[in-house]
């Protein structure tokens, strides 16, 4: 965690750390549920919270698709220094303008909210102390995402899910110990002194580990990267756009509506962050380098193998969560401060969110290859377009279904828009077999659908219900079957056999670590 490691081992290791991590998000979660239910006060920093990271992801998006692919091409082109000046530049950069947008909103923070949401002043009014408190968390998340991804960018892949199991620890501790003296506002202190502790280690890190220097010197920046840059910015502008307007849409409806849909946008990106992030980033990183390099075989390989592994892994997840989530939700969040109305809000639209979440991975991974191979104004284009299209689709679709059933809209539109654009990737990945990838992602869908839709059907014809028996059985029963058909049959073998190999390397690795030790301590 606090030095270089290869890509398997890091893989290995962050994943490892990121089921810590996602598994203490969800406790946290289940803390704030019990806590404080869901009332204006929590409408109101769900709000805040998620609208300021979409404002930060206007800056965060550069990251992995534009500034650490151009580094690591100035690392290995020209040479450390050159890098590190490309790096320094916009750190003072991001700096600068988030203190200027702090700054502007800590100056009228009522208004601003007011023009951007549906909320009325008197509840904005009654909220303006946790509002001030939560302006920080914008600045400190983008400071602290910016240093992980450098210290990513130099193999340190462990290092943001070590992170985020020690904040996630310490936000649990701190709104338990004082949630009934501060309220709410308790949540926006303990985010603020997790991401302060996080900055400050991470600095220390780079200038440690990677005797980094923070001297400002204006460096050389092409043309072809600030047309990226821009290109990125337009891209990140309609996903910013796709996002904020279901958020928007439910500021209108009754109380406690959008800390519920906070919660299931949360858990069900927990997978997503789980298995899809955190493997994205690495793979991103690997085959950055290979495409530096030129090494077309091993690109399309790399991205093939992982690509199956990955539907392989998160298809099967996907519907034993949604299958099983009405029961577990109930038994984990149906307690304290929490509403029967607020729990019934959480499991529809987790259930249907949930079911995107294979296809959200994938997309990721084609737009890590995209950056890799720096692509970026195809990728921007299609996500444009992607999220323009969504954007229509949601304001024309809510209104008739109702926001309780967007996940409809956005799940089934996802998987159609895949389908339609795979020409495009064909002719761009030329070395990769894309259709044989989403064939494989099509087809594990089907399977698995046909399977959850048995399985929810014989439960229901018992008449189990949402009790503990029947989300035990459901869960079970599909897990079994699902293991079957990933290790049996023959359109699983690929990944199957990957799964094996990166078992085998995780437990080599796992015993030369063990015998290091030993042999250390016998010579001490």
């Amino acid at each position: 965690m606090l030095k270089a490691e290869s890509y398997r081992r890091g893989g290995l290791y962050s994943t490892a750390l990121q089921i810590v991590a996602q598994g203490l998000s969800f406790v946290f979660n289940l803390v704030m549920a019990y806590c404080f239910g869901a009332v204006d006060a929590t409408d109101v920093l769900n709000y805040c919270v998620t609208t300021f990271m979409l404002v930060a992801s206007f800056m965060l998006v550069l990251d992995s698709t534009v500034l650490i692919p151009e580094a690591i091409r100035r690392r290995h082109q020209e040479s450390p220094e050159s890098s590190m000046q490309f790096l320094n530049f916009f750190l003072y950069l991001f700096s600068g303008i988030t203190l200027a947008l702090a700054l502007v909103t800590a100056w009228r923070p009522i208004e601003f909210l007011t023009a951007i949401s549906r909320f009325d002043v008197a509840t904005l009014e009654a909220n303006r102390n946790l509002i001030m408190w939560v302006i920080p968390v914008f600045a400190l998340q983008l400071l602290s995402q910016y240093i992980n991804s450098i210290l990513v960018s130099y193999k340190y892949f462990s290092l943001p899910a070590f992170w985020g199991v020690i904040c996630r620890v310490f936000n649990i501790v701190y709104v338990l110990m004082f949630h009934r003296q501060l309220g709410v506002v308790a949540l926006a202190q303990s985010i603020i002194l997790g991401l302060l502790l996080q900055a400050m280690v991470s600095f220390w890190l780079l200038r440690r580990r990677l005797k980094w220097r923070f001297s400002f010197k204006w460096p050389h920046i092409s043309s072809s990267v600030w047309r990226n840059i821009v290109y990125t910015e337009l891209g990140v502008l309609a996903f910013a756009f796709a996002s904020f307007t279901p958020i928007l849409m439910a500021s209108a409806a009754e109380e406690g509506f959008v800390t519920a849909m906070n919660y299931a946008m949360k858990m069900s990106a927990v997978p997503e962050a789980l298995l899809g992030g955190q493997i994205a980033l690495i793979v991103g990183i690997k085959l950055s380098e290979l495409s530096a390099r030129r090494d077309s075989v091993g690109f399309g390989r790399a991205y093939e193998r992982v690509s199956q592994f990955m539907i392989w892994l998160c298809v099967p997840l996907a519907f034993v969560l949604s299958l099983a989530a009405p029961g577990l939700l109930r038994i984990l969040m149906l307690r304290g401060a929490y509403s029967e109305e607020a729990l019934r809000v959480t499991a529809r639209l987790f259930q249907g969110l949930v079911l995107g979440f294979p296809m959200t991975v994938s997309h990721a991974l084609v737009y890590q290859a995209l950056a890799a191979q720096q692509k970026v104004l195809l990728r921007n284009v299609f996500n444009i377009i992607q999220n323009a299209v969504l954007v229509a689709a949601l304001w024309w679709g809510v209104p008739r279904i109702g926001i309780i059933n967007y996940p409809f809209i956005k799940v089934s539109y996802v998987y159609l828009l895949y389908l339609i654009s795979l020409p495009v990737w064909r002719y761009w990945f030329s070395g990769v077999r894309i259709g044989r990838v989403f064939g494989f992602l099509v087809g594990s869908m089907v399977v698995n659908g046909l399977l959850a839709a048995g399985i929810w059907w014989l439960m229901a014809s018992w008449s189990y219900g949402e009790t503990m028996l029947g989300t035990l059985l459901l869960a079970s029963g599909f897990i079994i079957l699902a293991g079957l058909l990933m290790v049996l049959c023959p359109w699983n073998r690929v990944p199957a056999a990957y799964a094996k190999e990166l078992w085998r390397s995780g437990m080599r690795s796992f015993y030369r670590q063990r015998t290091h030790e030993e042999v250390s301590h016998a010579i001490d």
